[in-house]
């Protein structure tokens, strides 16, 4: 379910940060307009920003399949490097055109050795 209010400060964060910001300036403004984060401090750090603009469920996609159990008997989970194939759902953001935020933060990453 989509929390309206929430999704609204999401979505400046997306934009925000398309349009160039860092962290340190995205959280300086959800900090000077008193917006909590989801477990009610006031203050904003960087990693958590760089959590919500990484998690695709913020952009209204769903990837399948990243784990996978290999036996049903052991439940031993394994991540899906490549072993299975994973199944992308993908509809919010290439509609609002927030879908570069996810791949300008990779690029970012890369650049800077960045994990």
């Amino acid at each position: 379910m989509i929390e309206e209010c929430e999704a609204k400060y999401v979505k400046d964060i997306f934009i925000m940060h398309l349009a160039g910001k860092n962290t340190g300036e995205i959280s300086d403004y959800l900090e000077e307009n008193h917006i909590l984060t989801q477990t009610g401090l006031s203050r904003w750090s960087g990693q958590s920003i760089r959590q919500i603009l990484r998690n695709e469920k913020y952009c209204g996609m769903v990837i399948l399949q990243k784990t996978y159990t290999e036996n049903a008997l052991t439940q031993k989970r394994h991540n899906n490097d490549g072993k299975l194939d994973k199944v992308i759902i993908d509809t919010y953001c290439k509609q609002a055109g927030l879908h570069g935020a996810q791949e300008m933060m990779k690029s970012l990453a890369e650049k800077y050795n960045i994990t």
